[in-house]
């Protein structure tokens, strides 16, 4: 039967799973689990700190969350946001935050003059009027950016200056968060090269036990 461990049996339990599962597992600085680190600052430190050519980390994957967060996204719990994925792609000035996608049918996908509010690679330069790329000064108006780009409830209204892939200039939107679930399958794509040959594509972002498995054969029967 299950039994309560110590958290350093617990800690013994990581390092045995990063030995046997890591890909990396060469490269990682083996630290003894009796030291002070708490669980999850001991599992931050097992993984490799090498970066690729580029100077990126080699591993982008490695994170932890609490149990809660992810049963939620794991059973699609609906959560405040504008339907639009943010990626921090340089938290030091200049900032560049961008969006990384949208979902169909919330506030980042309604049409203003003619297009959507927000598309895949769009920056954000503004926030409710604080500059997102050299603002934020203050840390009342980093939370302020913070808690506008991630609300924690529905009905947070943002006002944002953005400038979409290739544009020449930019646009002013407002959003207003909402409770919304994320859709296991965003969108599907069937792409064909120029031998004519088709690839069918499927944005996948959650593995739900209640609605994964049929978004995923409702988009493989379209793409069919």
């Amino acid at each position: 039967p299950d039994k309560t461990g110590t958290a350093t049996d617990e800690k013994n339990w990581l390092r045995s799973w990063t030995h046997d599962t890591y890909l990396w597992n060469p490269e990682v600085t083996d630290t003894n689990p009796n030291n002070v680190l708490t669980r999850v600052q001991y599992f931050d430190t097992l993984k490799t700190v090498a970066k690729t050519s580029s100077g990126k980390d080699k591993d982008d994957f490695h994170f932890s969350e609490p149990t809660a967060d992810y049963l939620a996204r794991r059973n699609s719990a609906a959560t405040a946001s504008y339907g639009a994925e943010f990626a921090i792609l340089s938290g030091s000035v200049p900032r560049d935050v961008r969006v990384v996608f949208t979902d169909p049918g919330t506030p980042a996908e309604a049409i203003e003059g003619g297009q959507k509010k927000l598309v895949r690679g769009t920056r954000i330069l503004t926030v409710n009027g604080i500059d997102v790329v050299y603002g934020g000064a203050t840390q009342a108006e980093i939370d302020i950016l913070n808690n506008t780009l991630f609300p924690a409830a529905a009905g947070v209204t943002a006002t944002l200056v953005v400038r979409d892939p290739g544009a020449s200039s930019n646009r002013t939107i407002t959003l207003v968060s909402q409770n919304l679930v994320s859709k296991p399958v965003n969108r599907t794509r069937v792409l064909t090269d120029g031998a004519g040959k088709k690839t069918g594509y499927i944005l996948f972002n959650t593995f739900s036990p209640f609605s994964s498995e049929n978004d995923i054969v409702t988009a493989m029967q379209s793409m069919k």
